[in-house]
C-alpha cells in the first residue's frame, strides 16, 4: 500500500531528525512541526508568532539571517541557498547551532509575483559545529607549531614509494616551493654517510618492533647551504587510500647547533687554559715544598693532583665529564698495591664536570686517610667501593676492611671537613666502625 506524499515526507523528515517549518507570509504566523519545535526549546502545543521565532534567533545573527529570508522571498533573486545561525533555546536560553533550509513559493498579483509561503527545515547540527570548529583550531594550533618551530611537515606512501612534501620541506632542501621532488632527489641532499645510517638505525627499530624513530639529519641543500635537522617519524594507521605509510617532520636546528658548536669551542679553550693553570700551580707548588715532607704539603700536592685528574676529564662543552666509572679508576688507581685491594663496582653513566670533581676530591680524600690510618696502611687491607644510580642520584659506598682498629676521631680534621662540608654536605655519612671506615655519598646527578 502506497503511503501518502505528506505521510511520506513526514517519515522521512522525523528519520532525518529535521524540523518543518512553514511562514505564511500573508498572514504572518508561523507552523513549527514538533521537532522544530523541540530544536528551539518551544512547547509541543505552542502556537508561534513572528516576534517568539526572532527572538530564539541569536541577536548578532538575526540581522544576517533577516537578509536571507527576504533574498529568498525576493521573486527577482528567489534564494534556495541553506544558512547556518545560532539561536538561544526559549525554554533553557542554551545556544545551538541549526541549519535551515527554505525555498519560498510565489503568487501572481496583476503583472507581478510575490511570495506568500516560505518553507523549510530546521536540523540541530551544535555536535557537528564544534568537532568542525575543533578540528579548525587543531590545525591552526598545528599550522603555528609547524611555522613557529620552522618545521616540515611529509608523508610517505610505502606501497607505491611516494613522497608527499610540504612547502616547508621544500624550503629546506631549496627546491622550489611548488616543486614535486622524488625521494631520491631529497635523499641527494643528504650529506655523506646520512643515507646508509637512516636505513640501519630503521632497520634496527623494525627489528625491535619500534615504530617511532628520532634522529639528527644533516644536509646540503640545493644552494649549498649545509644545515642540520631532527628528524622526528612514525608509522601512521593505514587508511582506505593508502595502507603502509610514515608520516613526520623536520625541524630545522641549524642555528641550535652551531651555537652548541661555539659554545664547545669556548669551553674547550677554558678547559685548556684552566689545565694550564693548575699545571703551573702544581709546578709552584712542587718547587715550594721540594724541602718540606710533612702531611700540609703533601695533601695540598695530592689535592691539586685529583682535581688535575677531574679537569682532564672534563669534555669539551664543559658540562660532561665522561664515563662515571673512569673518573672513579683515575681517582683510586694510583693508591692500589699488590698489598691491597680496592675492589669496585657500579653502573656507568655520563656525569657533570661539578659531579667529577667532586668525586675525585673526595674520592682523594678517602684513599688518603685509608693510606695514612686505615685498610691501606697494612699489607692485606681492602676497600670496597660499590655505586648505583637511583632516580638522577648516585649512590656510593665505602667500606674499609683489614686495616687496623679504628677509633672514632677526636676532633674533625680537613680531610673530613673536605667531605661533610665542602664537596658532598649533608649526603655524606661517615661511620667509624672499629672493623674499618664506611661512608655513605648520595649525590645528585646535575644532568650532563
Amino acid at each position: 500500500m502506497a503511503f501518502p506524499e505528506d505521510r511520506r515526507f513526514e517519515i522521512a523528515a522525523h528519520a532525518a531528525s529535521l524540523g518543518v517549518w512553514d511562514w505564511d507570509l500573508r498572514t504572518n504566523s508561523f507552523f513549527y512541526s514538533t521537532r522544530a519545535k523541540e530544536i528551539c526549546g518551544f512547547s509541543p502545543d505552542q502556537d508561534l508568532s513572528f516576534q517568539q521565532v526572532s527572538a530564539v534567533t541569536h541577536p548578532d545573527d538575526l540581522p544576517w539571517t533577516s537578509a536571507q529570508a527576504q533574498r529568498a522571498i525576493d521573486p527577482n533573486i528567489q534564494s534556495r541557498e541553506p544558512y547556518r545561525y545560532r539561536i538561544r533555546r526559549a525554554d533553557t536560553g542554551e545556544v545551538r547551532w541549526v541549519l535551515a533550509h527554505g525555498e519560498a513559493i510565489f503568487a501572481a498579483e496583476g503583472s507581478s509575483r510575490r511570495a506568500v509561503r516560505y518553507i523549510g527545515t530546521l536540523q540541530d547540527i551544535t555536535v557537528q559545529h564544534d568537532a568542525e570548529q575543533a578540528l579548525i583550531e587543531s590545525e591552526a594550533r598545528l599550522r603555528l607549531a609547524v611555522e613557529t618551530g620552522r618545521a616540515a611537515v611529509w608523508e610517505i606512501d610505502l606501497d607505491r614509494n611516494a613522497l608527499t612534501p610540504s612547502p616547508e620541506l621544500n624550503t629546506l632542501f631549496g627546491f622550489p616551493v611548488d616543486a614535486r621532488p622524488s625521494i631520491a632527489e631529497f635523499e641527494a641532499r643528504y650529506a655523506a654517510g646520512e643515507s646508509d645510517r637512516l636505513r640501519q638505525e630503521s632497520a634496527e627499530l623494525q627489528a625491535r618492533g619500534e615504530t617511532e624513530i628520532q634522529t639528527p639529519l644533516n644536509i646540503i641543500a640545493v644552494d649549498g647551504v649545509e644545515r642540520s635537522l631532527l628528524l622526528r617519524a612514525r608509522v601512521a594507521p593505514p587508511t582506505d587510500a593508502i595502507q603502509h605509510r610514515v608520516i613526520g617532520v623536520l625541524i630545522d636546528i641549524t642555528s641550535q647547533r652551531r651555537a652548541e658548536q661555539r659554545a664547545e669551542l669556548i669551553a674547550g679553550e677554558m678547559q685548556h687554559r684552566v689545565k694550564n693553570l693548575l699545571a703551573i700551580v702544581q709546578s709552584l707548588a712542587t718547587q715550594s715544598f721540594k724541602n718540606r715532607h710533612d702531611d700540609a704539603s703533601k695533601a695540598f700536592i695530592g689535592r691539586l693532583q685529583a682535581l688535575a685528574v677531574a679537569t682532564q676529564n672534563m669534555k669539551g662543552d664543559g658540562r660532561r665529564a665522561g664515563a662515571l666509572r673512569e673518573i672513579i679508576e683515575q681517582a683510586v688507581g694510583p693508591y692500589r698495591s699488590e698489598d691491597n685491594a680496592i675492589v669496585m663496582s657500579g653502573d656507568d653513566a655520563q656525569v657533570s664536570s661539578k659531579t667529577a670533581t667532586a668525586l675525585a676530591l673526595g674520592l682523594h680524600e678517602l684513599c688518603t686517610n685509608a693510606v695514612k690510618y686505615g685498610s691501606l696502611s697494612v699489607p692485606g687491607g681492602k676497600i670496597e667501593l660499590k655505586w648505583i644510580i637511583e632516580r638522577e642520584t648516585l649512590k656510593l659506598s665505602w667500606v674499609e676492611r683489614g686495616g687496623p682498629l679504628v677509633e672514632p676521631p677526636s676532633q674533625i680534621g680537613f680531610g673530613t671537613q673536605v667531605l661533610t662540608r665542602g664537596l658532598f654536605g649533608e649526603n655524606v655519612q661517615l661511620v667509624f666502625d672499629p672493623a674499618g671506615v664506611e661512608g655513605r655519598f648520595s649525590i645528585p646527578l646535575e644532568q650532563a
